[in-house]
């Protein structure tokens, strides 16, 4: 790996704040990606800034596409699909990114209550055992969790400012709110398309 390819992975884990364990697995994968000729037809900032997503997820960082894309000044759908050719071509074994983990990055930004934090953790534990995260971003099922958890308790937030927060669409928050809420027996506020019905578990 030459110095411009080194510079790239760690100027973009400096602007995303990464810590030394995140640094160290960034830098590994990116060498193994430059070493087995993958850059050829890319750019140098796609395979570092794939290496550095990959990174968080192993290390069981949460940061979503759309802020490494970002960050990174590169086109997301080509980012998704050099993160999905390293993990092929390098037998890089990746678990989805535990929504979780982004329910605790949404409370601290957004400064929500623990009891509210709380309650949002409960709905996403139950969104995953009924299988509506399947095919969803996380990140959208933890921002979702946050508001219905809110409404619940106070009605503060508005989606836009969660939706902000998550990086993700007012849309995307609404459907999944909406999935969430059928589910816990709040039918008042939506319903499960049908299309997702596939996903529950229904033993």
């Amino acid at each position: 790996m030459n110095e411009r390819q080194q510079a790239a992975v760690a100027e973009l884990a400096d602007d995303l704040d990464a810590p030394e364990s995140v640094r160290e697995i960034a830098h590994a994968l990116a060498y193994r990606a430059f070493a087995a000729e993958m850059q050829m037809g890319r750019s140098i900032e796609v395979i570092a800034a794939s290496a550095v997503y990959a990174a968080f997820r192993r290390d069981g960082e949460s940061h979503t596409l759309d802020e490494v894309s970002a960050e990174a000044d590169v086109d997301r759908t080509k980012l998704g699909r050099m993160y999905r050719c390293l993990a092929d071509e390098l037998d890089i074994g990746l678990e989805p990114a535990n929504p979780h983990e982004f329910v605790e990055r949404f409370a601290d930004s957004l400064d929500i209550e623990d009891r509210t934090e709380a309650q949002a953790h409960e709905i996403v534990t139950k969104s995953v055992e009924a299988g509506l995260h399947a095919g969803i971003k996380p990140a959208g099922v933890a921002a979702a969790a946050v508001y219905l958890a809110d409404c619940d308790r106070h009605g503060r937030l508005t989606q836009q400012e969660i939706a902000a927060v998550a990086g993700v669409s007012v849309v995307t928050i609404r459907s999944r709110f909406n999935e969430q809420a059928h589910l816990l027996g709040g039918d008042e506020h939506g319903k499960i398309p049908a299309s997702r019905w596939q996903y529950l578990d229904t033993d």
